[in-house]
């Protein structure tokens, strides 16, 4: 406790010396930071034009993200990745336009299913993807992870398609 205050009063010290400082000092450290800056770009500048043949736009740094989708059969068992449980439908909806974009980019269908616990209470699933086997739905989960922003996404089994 008294070491968080200690650090508190220290920081709020180095504050207060900041604002006392004269203003030569201040106009000195801001000349230096502007010939810093000026200094790193002429050297990026003599150096740049030997590496770098065309500048990179946003979307050439952009890694395509898709995933494939394969056809599965009917009758078998379809896989998927569970995005979140949500017992309020407004939750589940706000979060299906979170990861909207994200299961585009991916070329992903995005699934809801309705549950009831065991305390008989109703819940919404929000899934990803459409997988033949469980292997499929792990070896595709750190990509999907990393464009829906999320840690965890464990792999569910969803409902047969009906043979027709």
């Amino acid at each position: 406790m008294l070491k968080r205050l200690g650090y508190l009063l220290l920081i709020a010290l180095a504050f207060a010396v900041g604002t006392q400082a004269p203003a030569d000092w201040r106009q000195f450290i801001g000349m230096q930071a502007t010939q810093i800056q000026r200094l790193s770009s002429v050297t990026w500048s003599k150096y740049a034009s030997k590496y770098v043949r065309t500048p990179a736009s946003q979307d050439s740094l952009v890694v395509a993200t898709q995933v494939a989708s394969p056809k599965i059969p009917e009758g078998q068992p379809i896989y998927a990745l569970q995005l979140g449980e949500f017992i309020d439908d407004i939750q589940a909806s706000v979060a299906m336009q979170r990861y909207a974009a994200a299961a585009r980019t991916l070329d992903l269908p995005m699934t809801t299913l309705a549950v009831i616990d065991s305390n008989k209470d109703p819940w919404t699933v929000l899934a990803i993807g459409q997988f033949p086997s469980q292997d499929a739905a792990e070896q595709a989960a750190a990509r999907v992870q990393a464009a829906v922003g999320l840690e965890s996404t464990p792999v569910i089994k969803l409902p047969a398609k009906p043979a027709s």
